[in-house]
């Protein structure tokens, strides 16, 4: 049969089947091998085939219907370390939860691929322990695993819900638990009228007036030589004037309430207080140091963004701008006492940023170091500043630099709260062993837990009041304030006193009354003070006249006729 001409076939006439992908040699120069994927792992990791962390990480949380998880990546130095973070939707709250997994200690991994995997492998050790997984992984990565499996068997009791399967419900029960710690803890300082009850089942003991007025005698003298075992509360709790004072001021029932009773107690901290400040000033420190900011009212904040707070502030005539600033800074911003800040202030004759450093060293008890005023070369310095602040922000991603307060804002886990290390242009650090000037900053922790914070860095960082020359601080801060906070929700904050009681200056003495030597006796001996004697210039004539003079007055007949009735008279 003879070939057609001139027919077109319909369909895919024309068309080729044949791939156009420009072919990829092997390892062995032969043509047709498969493209490698971007996204698996390096041959020189993982031998070929193998399951990686990060891919096994994205089917688990595609799986339990999660967003895709990130995985960033620090350098430390020469190594790497790596944090995961995963997000689900609460379609209940319509809100995104996020929960973020990084190894402590951080890892030290020499590249950042293994960083990525080793910190995935963390991670789904985390919410997926309840499975085997590591007989799905690589070398390396499996014996990482067998290694938290032992952490795991080791783990204190609260951190039993960092292995839950379900990271986001672990997370919310964790913070429902501090929320109802810290509900616990205010209603026991706002005490239980239940517990007068007790009073009225003791025993009445029942003595005589001479015997109770003894006793009464004793009592008194015993609380005023020892004024220390008295409780005399009540004309602070129940000071109405002070209390509609801090109301007008924009405080909550609750807190003026606390502050109120933590004044009242016979703590040293609460009697330095009152015996330095009035009463509603001593009312407003306690205020601030046990409130957090959140629950402050908005002219006893920081406002960052503006500075009519600090224009609109009362202050004295005599203190120059710079020191009011610095003053605003140390009392809103770090959270130390104003009356502390004021006594420090008043020992610098030029103040700078080195407040906070004499700061810092007072809270902690050490005594400011010698070295201070030495030169130093300032070139060197802010090389070394700059290779700092740039090591900073590789690791911490979120750290900001303020360049025009020179401070480096670095987060930390407690929500919005930051460590900020103040590059003073008179502090020679890093090149110096002195302690750089820096405080921490929340507003979700009261002031005097971030002093806490502080004084945990000091005494690590530089336990004798020195540190180590050249040596960073930040990063092992960092992670100190991260391990108090952690030990502080486990534990509990301590106590306001405890932070203190090197910061404050001692309570000034009260003056000893006198002692009454008749004082414990009873009244009917009990001797009465001698009237003053008063000369009579009078002569004895003089007296015997005006006493005829005055028998002949009325008075005095009517005084003798009285007298006369009486049995004594006869």
């Amino acid at each position: 049969m003879p070939p057609r001409r001139n027919i077109v076939k319909s369909g895919n006439a024309g068309t080729s089947s044949k791939s156009n992908k420009p072919k990829v040699e092997d390892a062995s120069g032969k043509g047709n091998a498969t493209a490698v994927n971007a996204s698996s792992a390096s041959p020189s990791l993982f031998p070929p085939g193998s399951k990686t962390p990060l891919s096994l990480l994205h089917e688990r949380c595609q799986k339990n219907d999660w967003e895709k998880p990130e995985v960033q990546t620090f350098q430390r130095g020469d190594t790497y370390s790596a944090a995961v973070i995963v997000k689900r939707h609460n379609s209940r709250t319509s809100q995104t939860e996020v929960v973020r997994f990084e190894p402590r200690p951080p890892l030290e991994m020499k590249t950042p691929l293994e960083a990525k995997h080793w910190a995935a492998t963390y991670a789904l050790y985390r919410f997926c322990n309840n499975i085997q997984l590591h007989r799905v992984l690589p070398p390396g990565p499996r014996q990482y695993w067998m290694q938290l499996v032992e952490e795991h068997k080791v783990a204190p009791e609260h951190l039993k819900w960092h292995y839950e399967p379900d990271p986001f419900a672990a997370k919310a029960s964790v913070e429902a638990r501090q929320r109802e710690a810290a509900t616990r803890k205010e209603k026991a300082k706002t005490g239980n009228d239940d517990d007068l009850e007790v009073f009225h089942r003791e025993i009445e003991v029942k003595m005589g007036p001479s015997l109770r007025e003894a006793v009464q005698s004793a009592v008194k003298k015993a609380f005023a030589e020892f004024p220390e075992i008295g409780d005399d509360t009540s004309p602070l709790v129940d000071d109405s004037t002070l209390t509609k004072s801090l109301s007008s001021l924009g405080f909550k029932a609750s807190s003026i309430t606390a502050t109120l009773q933590g004044l009242s107690s016979n703590s040293s901290f609460a009697g330095s207080l009152l015996s330095h400040l009035p009463p509603l000033e001593a009312a407003l420190e306690y205020l601030l140091l046990h409130t957090p900011e959140s629950d402050l009212p908005t002219q006893f904040t920081p406002n960052r963004g503006s500075s009519g707070s600090f224009i609109s502030s009362i202050h004295d005539g005599n203190e120059s701008l710079k020191q009011r600033w610095l003053e605003d800074r140390a009392v809103k911003d770090a959270g130390y006492p104003r009356v502390a800040v004021k006594g420090v202030l008043k020992t610098i004759k030029d103040p700078t940023d080195i407040v906070f450093e004499f700061l810092t060293h007072k809270l902690v008890g050490q005594a400011f170091p010698d070295n201070y005023g030495d030169s130093f070369d300032m070139e060197s310095r802010d090389i070394c500043r700059q290779e700092e602040i740039e090591a900073i922000q590789a690791i911490f991603p979120e750290a900001l630099f303020d360049e025009k307060l020179s401070t480096m804002a670095i987060p930390l886990e407690s929500p919005a709260t930051y460590l900020n290390v103040m590059y003073s242009p008179d502090h020679p650090y890093p090149l110096s062993t002195r302690l750089p000037p820096f405080y921490i900053s929340s507003s979700t922790l009261p002031a005097y837990q971030r002093l806490h914070l502080v004084t945990c860095i000091a005494r690590d960082v530089a336990p004798s009041g020195q540190r180590h020359e050249g040596e960073s601080i930040c990063f092992n801060a960092v992670e100190i304030a991260n391990k108090s906070f952690d030990e502080m929700e486990a534990n509990g904050p301590p106590s306001m006193e405890e932070v203190l009681q090197s910061l404050l200056p001692p309570p000034e003495p009260k003056p000893k009354p006198k002692r009454d030597r008749t004082e414990g006796l009873p009244s009917d001996i009990r001797r009465i003070p001698r009237r003053p004697l008063v000369s009579d210039r009078r002569s004895h004539d003089r007296i015997l006249e005006e006493f005829q003079t005055l028998k002949g007055t009325d008075a005095y007949l009517e005084m003798e006729k009285q007298r006369k009735k009486l049995p004594a008279w006869a």
